[in-house]
Protein backbone atom coordinates (compact mmCIF):
# COMPACT_ATOMS: atom_id res chain seq x y z
CA UNK A 1 0.00 0.00 0.00
CA UNK A 2 1.56 3.09 -0.86
CA UNK A 3 -0.13 5.29 1.18
CA UNK A 4 -1.07 4.48 5.36
CA UNK A 5 -3.02 7.55 6.30
CA UNK A 6 -6.15 9.02 5.50
CA UNK A 7 -4.59 12.47 5.23
CA UNK A 8 -1.75 11.54 2.84
CA UNK A 9 -4.31 9.46 0.67
CA UNK A 10 -6.40 12.69 0.65
CA UNK A 11 -3.40 14.46 -0.66
CA UNK A 12 -2.24 12.38 -3.16
CA UNK A 13 -6.05 11.98 -4.64
CA UNK A 14 -6.00 15.56 -4.77
CA UNK A 15 -2.75 16.22 -6.68
CA UNK A 16 -3.92 13.24 -9.31
CA UNK A 17 -6.99 15.31 -9.34
CA UNK A 18 -4.91 18.36 -10.03
CA UNK A 19 -2.31 17.06 -12.81
CA UNK A 20 -5.44 15.66 -14.37
CA UNK A 21 -7.21 18.56 -14.39
CA UNK A 22 -4.07 20.27 -15.82
CA UNK A 23 -3.34 17.87 -18.59
CA UNK A 24 -7.12 18.68 -19.72
CA UNK A 25 -7.22 21.79 -19.91
CA UNK A 26 -3.80 21.99 -21.77
CA UNK A 27 -5.26 19.79 -23.95
CA UNK A 28 -8.34 21.74 -24.95
CA UNK A 29 -5.51 25.09 -24.85
CA UNK A 30 -3.69 23.67 -27.81
CA UNK A 31 -6.48 22.22 -30.57
CA UNK A 32 -7.64 25.31 -31.79
CA UNK A 33 -11.53 25.36 -32.19
CA UNK A 34 -10.58 26.33 -36.15
CA UNK A 35 -9.07 22.66 -36.11
CA UNK A 36 -11.43 20.62 -33.86
CA UNK A 37 -14.83 22.28 -33.34
CA UNK A 38 -16.43 22.66 -30.25
CA UNK A 39 -19.15 19.80 -31.15
CA UNK A 40 -16.53 17.46 -31.25
CA UNK A 41 -14.54 18.10 -28.96
CA UNK A 42 -17.74 17.54 -26.77
CA UNK A 43 -18.29 14.04 -28.59
CA UNK A 44 -14.55 13.19 -27.77
CA UNK A 45 -14.85 14.05 -24.03
CA UNK A 46 -18.00 12.22 -23.74
CA UNK A 47 -16.13 9.29 -25.35
CA UNK A 48 -13.26 9.55 -23.27
CA UNK A 49 -15.92 9.70 -20.37
CA UNK A 50 -17.89 6.38 -21.41
CA UNK A 51 -14.50 4.43 -21.95
CA UNK A 52 -13.09 5.65 -18.28
CA UNK A 53 -16.35 4.20 -16.76
CA UNK A 54 -16.66 1.22 -18.77
CA UNK A 55 -12.70 0.30 -17.28
CA UNK A 56 -13.61 1.52 -13.76
CA UNK A 57 -16.44 -0.51 -13.99
CA UNK A 58 -14.07 -3.94 -14.96
CA UNK A 59 -12.43 -3.02 -11.80
CA UNK A 60 -14.63 -3.63 -9.82
CA UNK A 61 -15.16 -6.74 -7.36
CA UNK A 62 -17.55 -9.16 -8.38
CA UNK A 63 -21.25 -9.18 -6.15
CA UNK A 64 -22.75 -11.81 -4.93
CA UNK A 65 -26.83 -12.02 -4.18
CA UNK A 66 -27.40 -13.19 -0.82
CA UNK A 67 -29.92 -16.33 -0.81
CA UNK A 68 -30.48 -16.85 3.03
CA UNK A 69 -33.31 -14.01 2.49
CA UNK A 70 -36.86 -15.56 1.92
CA UNK A 71 -38.22 -12.15 0.42
CA UNK A 72 -36.43 -11.51 -3.14
CA UNK A 73 -37.05 -7.63 -2.51
CA UNK A 74 -35.12 -7.98 1.17
CA UNK A 75 -32.10 -9.58 -0.51
CA UNK A 76 -28.84 -8.00 0.02
CA UNK A 77 -26.01 -7.73 -2.49
CA UNK A 78 -22.80 -8.51 -0.85
CA UNK A 79 -18.98 -7.58 -2.08
CA UNK A 80 -17.07 -11.07 -2.46
CA UNK A 81 -14.86 -11.55 0.84
CA UNK A 82 -16.81 -9.28 3.43
CA UNK A 83 -18.80 -10.71 6.15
Amino acid sequence: QLHSGGDELARAVGFYKMVQSLGWSVGFLLVPSWRLPPLVQNLATAACGALGLALALRELPPARIDSRSSSPLLRVVRIEGER
